[in-house]
């Protein structure tokens, strides 16, 4: 498909020639829910709402024991929804959920709904030119509204950069770029509710989701993309991103201690030490939040010197971990 479909202003159902070009394009939406019968309406709702019409759904409860099950049965005749897959036990783990959607999509597209957000009805609209109009694009995202159970407006996200394709709506980045620039340091993509990716940068791939992980899961799969994709973001706020008293966990603890497991994995694709160097200060940062020594934000140095010597003295720590330490260490000794 020519790269100028993206450049266009596309407007659904007005123009012929980019309706039957968008009708070759198909997407495959994820809906993995558990619990979450309150939003669930919503959520269905706002995606058989699209404007943009060729996609499936796959609708997977994870053992809901609230009335989940009732409401998704409305949907079964359906003409969208492909695949309703109910777990028999817990799996404790929404991204085992994206994996099992994942083997069961055909699209060329993949969007992961989760069940208790909701999505403006022009997201598919809009994303999708993009992302099928240059096929270098693995991931497209666009800004979020933060809502709150009553669906009110508690805040807006942006990525905090003005397109640089203000003609499109877009901003383009090359993947490397925006693993090294952006999203090595923090998950700038912090919903996926508002992702869409092309499924053949995950097929072979599905272990980049990982089911291990409850906090940081979808973090570890934008990394993992970034390396071989180039990375789209649309300014256009087109996704809403619930927070309510349900939602999974989002322990600051958990995550520090996620993120220090598989940050360190992406080393070898440093290929510069100016790349290194950044995966390790992304590695400082972490390591100082989760040290033993920190009490909220201020170091208790009592507590340092009680942990070198119980650890660096005894040799008990890998020499890369006493690195890390060392080089903490001294990061907070000059914070003072």
């Amino acid at each position: 498909m020519n790269e100028s479909i993206a450049r266009h202003r596309y407007e659904y159902k007005q123009d012929d020639k980019i309706q039957v070009l968008m009708d070759s394009v198909d997407v495959s939406v994820i809906i993995p829910n558990y619990n979450h019968a309150a939003f669930l309406e919503r959520r269905i709702d706002s995606v058989i709402h699209q404007t943009f019409t060729n996609y499936e759904i796959i609708i997977l409860d994870d053992c809901s024991s609230d009335n989940s099950r009732a409401i998704i049965e409305k949907y079964r005749k359906e003409e969208k929804v492909k695949h309703i897959v109910y777990n028999e036990q817990n799996s404790g783990n929404t991204f085992s959920q994206w994996k099992k959607g994942l083997s069961l999509a055909k699209g060329k597209f993949i969007w992961f709904a989760e069940s208790d957000d909701y999505n403006d009805s022009r997201f598919l609209e809009k994303m999708v030119p993009v992302i099928a109009g240059n096929k270098n694009i693995g991931l497209v995202f666009c800004s979020s509204f933060l809502v709150n159970e009553h669906d009110e407006i508690l805040q807006s996200w942006t990525f905090g950069k003005a397109p640089d394709r203000p003609e499109d709506g877009y901003g383009l980045y090359t993947g490397r770029q925006f693993f090294f620039e952006h999203l090595v340091h923090k998950n700038v993509i912090p919903n996926a509710s508002g992702v869409l990716i092309r499924r053949g940068q995950l097929v072979g791939n599905s272990v980049w989701i990982s089911e291990d992980l409850k906090n940081s899961g979808d973090w570890k799969l934008w990394l993992h993309l970034s390396l071989c994709a180039d990375i789209a973001y649309v300014s256009e706020t087109l996704n809403y991103f619930r927070k309510h008293g349900s939602n999974v966990t989002r322990s600051n603890s958990l995550l520090k201690s996620e993120a220090l497991s598989f940050l360190k994995n992406f080393l070898p694709a440093a290929r510069s030490r100016r790349e290194k160097s950044k995966i390790y200060r992304s590695l400082l940062t972490w390591s100082f939040h989760q040290a033993p020594w920190i009490i909220g934000s201020k170091v208790n140095l009592a507590n340092m010197r009680f942990y070198f010597h119980n650890n660096l003295s005894t040799g008990s720590l890998s020499a890369f971990t006493r690195y890390l330490i060392i080089a903490t260490a001294k990061a907070a000794i000059k914070s003072f």
